[in-house]
């Protein structure tokens, strides 16, 4: 026999050797256990019930329960004969505490002790776009703690204890329990509505009530006052002057539109439609900003930001958006293209990363009413109706200093301390119907601001509204369109489009309706045509 047969037939031997002394130690292991659990069970016999739920005798059900299977099942149906009074549901729960307990303690568990410290009225805390959730039990709102404060929870339970002795051991532990606790969808299932001093307004398309708030609710923010079925004259005359137009419909309607969004910040609801606001005002002192006060008093300071769509590629500006519920920006430059990208990102409810200062990167998306201030429309290059189609314009028509009337400084803080319940009041009336109509209310004031920035943003957009009509019937060939579009730009100073950019534009802009067809080998413009005595065509080169 060779030396490694040898080797191999020691180790064999071995092995055998001690899967035999396991054994053996497991046997005598469980005729222990089984002494001290029939000495319970004749203590049980006798009258003495508390016996089968002492310690020592749910350690040694647990301990046989691991070893032998079918001897913890005898052994419960003695017990159980010996009492028919014991419920061996509560025996089996006591049991499987006694042995969670008793479980190897790592990181997991003492992440999973704390949340359990942290869990109000059977409420578990939740983690939500880099915060943890907790209720607060005085107001059942859930609200975000500080990782300083859950640092003292896992130092209070686990300080000292060989796997929680360092820095990492700390950061591990939260790590886990955010891990536990993270549920994505948790604030989405919230209902609809807002938390008041009186208690949870729930919102639907067809009515208003009034609920005592629970954690159930999963709401985060709170406002300190009711809304109130009240007169607001001062603020009716405020929005009366603010929009009043030789167009009366225009004026209701852009009302309409403003009580909607008033409704949707208040609410939390804006970014369910992928739109920012503009409040446009050419002029000045048309009652842009008291207007924006007034939204802000509609939502706690804590959940508000002014981070410009200019910064959203910084990760560290993305971050205050997240949680927030209210971001307005005062003025944008009139210089400056608007960075396309991150804003269509941002509003289309793209994830987000962000980060602040030394912190982890947190994934979020932003859930925040937008609203932009400006005496232009904004400047920018993407010209796609994935663009346009992301704005809401509120126009401002009636200057003060224009119309030379007096500035009265004090009227946005005036209106909010006397009527601020009324306002909040109508903003939610303008909530119930947003949901009701599932999109907001039209308004021409938007409509002409839109064709008016699509035209001043683009050569084309302005070289069709010029000098084209447009009709399923028209038909205009491709190169000689962009010979009359490339002439026109050279007359008005504009930089023309090229040839292939120009084709893409037109086949992308859905609202113009105009497609490209080939007739006769040529590239043809279905759907657009130029104006009567702009152009002298052959009757042949357009008739299908």
């Amino acid at each position: 026999m060779s030396k490694q047969e040898e080797y191999f037939l020691e180790a064999e031997s071995e092995e055998d050797d001690e899967a035999s002394e396991d054994a053996g130690a497991k046997a005598l292991e469980a005729i222990g256990l089984r002494t001290i659990i029939e000495a319970s069970i004749t203590q049980v016999a006798s009258g003495d019930v508390a016996a089968a739920y002492r310690p020592e005798t749910l350690s040694a059900f647990a301990a046989i329960k691991a070893i032998n299977l079918g001897d913890y099942v005898a052994l419960r149906n003695e017990l159980k004969k010996a009492c028919p009074a014991i419920s061996l549901t509560e025996l089996d729960t006591a049991i499987k505490a006694l042995t969670k307990r008793s479980a190897p303690q790592t990181h997991h568990s003492f992440a999973k002790q704390a949340l359990v410290d942290l869990t109000v009225m059977g409420s578990y805390p939740v983690f939500f776009e880099g915060a943890l959730y907790v209720v607060d039990p005085y107001t059942n709102l859930w609200v975000p703690r500080e990782e300083s404060g859950l640092y003292e929870i896992i130092t209070r339970h686990n300080d000292g204890h060989h796997l929680c002795r360092r820095e990492e051991d700390y950061r591990g532990i939260m790590a886990c329990m955010f891990a536990v606790a993270g549920r994505k969808d948790f604030f989405a299932q919230a209902p609809t509505g807002i938390v008041t001093s009186k208690g949870f307004y729930r919102v639907t398309g067809t009515n208003i009530t009034v609920e005592e708030l629970t954690p159930a609710h999963r709401q985060r923010v709170r406002i300190e006052f009711a809304p109130r079925d009240q007169p607001t004259p001062l603020f009716d005359k405020f929005l009366e002057e603010t929009f009043r137009s030789d167009d009366p419909e225009e004026a209701v309607q852009q009302k309409r539109l403003v009580q909607e969004i008033a409704g949707a910040v208040m609410l939390g609801l804006m970014h369910r439609h992928q739109k920012a606001v503009l409040f446009y005002d050419p002029y000045g002192r048309a009652g842009k900003g008291t207007l924006e006060s007034i939204l802000r008093h509609l939502v706690p300071d804590n959940f508000t930001a002014a981070v410009s769509p200019f910064n959203w590629k910084n990760e560290y500006y993305l971050m205050s958006l997240a949680g927030c519920r209210l971001n307005v920006v005062g003025e944008l430059p009139d210089d400056e293209q608007i960075p396309a990208a991150p804003f269509k990102s941002v509003i289309g409810l793209d994830p987000q990363t962000g980060r602040n200062p030394a912190g982890r990167p947190v994934v979020f998306v932003c859930q925040s009413a937008h609203v932009f201030m400006s005496n232009h429309l904004i400047s920018t290059r993407d010209h796609s109706e994935a663009f346009f189609q992301r704005w809401l314009i509120v126009e401002f028509p009636n200057s003060r200093l224009k119309l030379g009337l007096p500035i009265d400084s004090e009227i946005s803080r005036r209106i909010t301390e006397s009527e601020l319940p009324g306002i909040a009041h109508w903003a939610l009336e303008g909530a119930q119907r947003l949901l009701s109509q599932g999109k907001f209310s039209e308004s021409k004031a938007h409509v002409r601001l839109m064709e008016k920035w699509r035209r001043t943003s683009s050569s084309l957009e302005e070289f069709i509204a010029e000098c084209c009509t447009l009709g399923e019937k028209l038909r205009f060939k491709r190169k000689d369109f962009y010979d009359q579009y490339r002439g026109w730009c050279k007359l008005n100073g504009r930089i023309p489009f090229a040839s292939t950019k120009l084709k893409e534009m037109l086949m992308h802009n859905v609202s113009l309706g105009v497609t490209c067809v080939e007739r006769n080998g040529y590239e043809t413009f279905k759907g657009v045509g130029l104006k009567e005595g702009l152009i002298k065509a052959s009757k042949g080169d357009y008739d299908f």
